[in-house]
């Protein structure tokens, strides 16, 4: 329907309510969810600039969050950003990712899903740490 493509669309261009960012000078990062949807869409901008990460721990110990879908500006997941996410079950990330630091999803579900976007720096990412991971 017309009003559920509205709302896809908003949802595309501002991501999921809740989300927390900090902005540097030429790209912005999401800091932490304090949210309730289970399913967390990251928006490519925030005030004009574009997400390029998800920083250190800002998903930590969320247990609501059972899928997020990354969009392709974000290049860097930081050290432990999805810790003890024991919801979480799958995410979706693009082609542009250039690192995941330590204990990215450490204690997340043990059948969490990645799926990637022609990405063979996540493939072997998810090949060492025992990740399931699936071509988008």
């Amino acid at each position: 329907t017309e009003l559920g493509n509205v709302q896809l669309y908003a949802k595309f261009m501002f991501g999921t309510s809740g989300l927390e960012y900090k902005k540097y000078d030429e790209y912005a990062e999401i800091k932490g969810y304090n949210g309730q949807e289970a399913d967390v869409l990251i928006p490519e901008y925030y005030d004009g600039l574009p997400i390029m990460s998800i920083g250190r721990a800002s998903f930590f110990s969320n247990n609501t969050v059972k899928s997020i879908t990354l969009t392709e500006h974000i290049i860097s997941i930081g050290t432990e950003a999805f810790k003890d996410c024991s919801s979480l079950r799958k995410i979706i990330v693009q082609d542009n990712i250039e690192f995941i630091g330590d204990g990215a999803f450490v204690g997340c579900a043990d059948n969490i899903e990645i799926a990637i976007k022609n990405n063979s720096y996540v493939e072997r990412y998810c090949s060492a740490h025992k990740i399931t991971w699936s071509a988008l």
